[in-house]
């Protein structure tokens, strides 16, 4: 009976030590890293320097649509109606940015 309390144990503690060496953010990316956002050539990668800044500001602002803030929100994601962290990256699919 301590046989198998013993190998969920070490099971865990496998786990455990995988998920720490991993390096994901939350939101599946790293916000400091801008290699690891895949984007086009012409996609645009906004990095955001105020602090609390929202998705709907930015993506109305590039793209003069608000219909754009889900597909936005799910390209990134991120919540729609969350707040963003200084030093995030969102990225803004070329076709959709206003011309």
């Amino acid at each position: 009976m301590f046989r198998g309390g013993f190998r969920y144990f070490f099971v865990f503690l496998f786990l455990v030590t995988l998920a720490s060496s991993c390096d994901l953010d939350l939101q599946g990316q790293n916000i400091n890293d801008v290699s690891r956002v895949e984007t086009q050539p012409q996609d645009l990668v906004y990095y955001v320097e105020a602090p609390y800044e929202s998705l709907a500001e930015i993506v109305t602002r590039f793209t003069a649509d608000t219909n754009n803030i889900d597909p936005v929100a799910r390209i990134n994601a991120v919540d729609p109606n969350a707040l963003l962290k200084r030093g995030q990256l969102i990225r803004i699919p070329h076709y959709m940015l206003k011309k």
